[in-house]
């Protein structure tokens, strides 16, 4: 089954990088938000909303909720994973839009730690 990656800021980035690539500045924050999955009807169902905290030395925050403001509980728990192909549309998204933001030197892979 598909896994989110992890990510982290790219202190290098500039503030006219973020805002070339959509992000849009909040109080002390710059954010954006993105489509993960959508409805037939073309609405979106599940967002990744993407904030950088420019006091915090870029700390990245991303949380992936649904329309109605709740948390997208299968990004969170594996638990209720399941065979869920609305899961596995949004990892893959996320996943795209993230890795897009790698690629713009905005954000960096975050290596998974080895156990042992």
């Amino acid at each position: 089954m598909m896994e989110p990656k992890n990510y982290e800021f790219n202190t290098d980035a500039t503030l006219a990088m973020l805002l070339g690539n959509g992000f849009i500045p909040l109080g002390n924050h710059l954010k954006m938000t993105r489509s993960l999955w959508k409805y037939k009807d073309g609405s979106t169902y599940v967002f990744a909303y993407i904030a950088i905290d420019m006091d915090r030395d870029g700390a990245l925050e991303i949380d992936v909720r649904c329309d109605n403001g709740e948390m997208y509980i299968p990004f969170y728990n594996p638990e209720q994973r399941h065979n869920n192909q609305v899961y596995e549309e949004v990892v893959r998204k996320y996943n795209n839009i993230l890795d897009d933001l790698v690629r713009k030197n905005i954000l960096k892979h975050v290596k998974e730690k080895e156990n042992g």
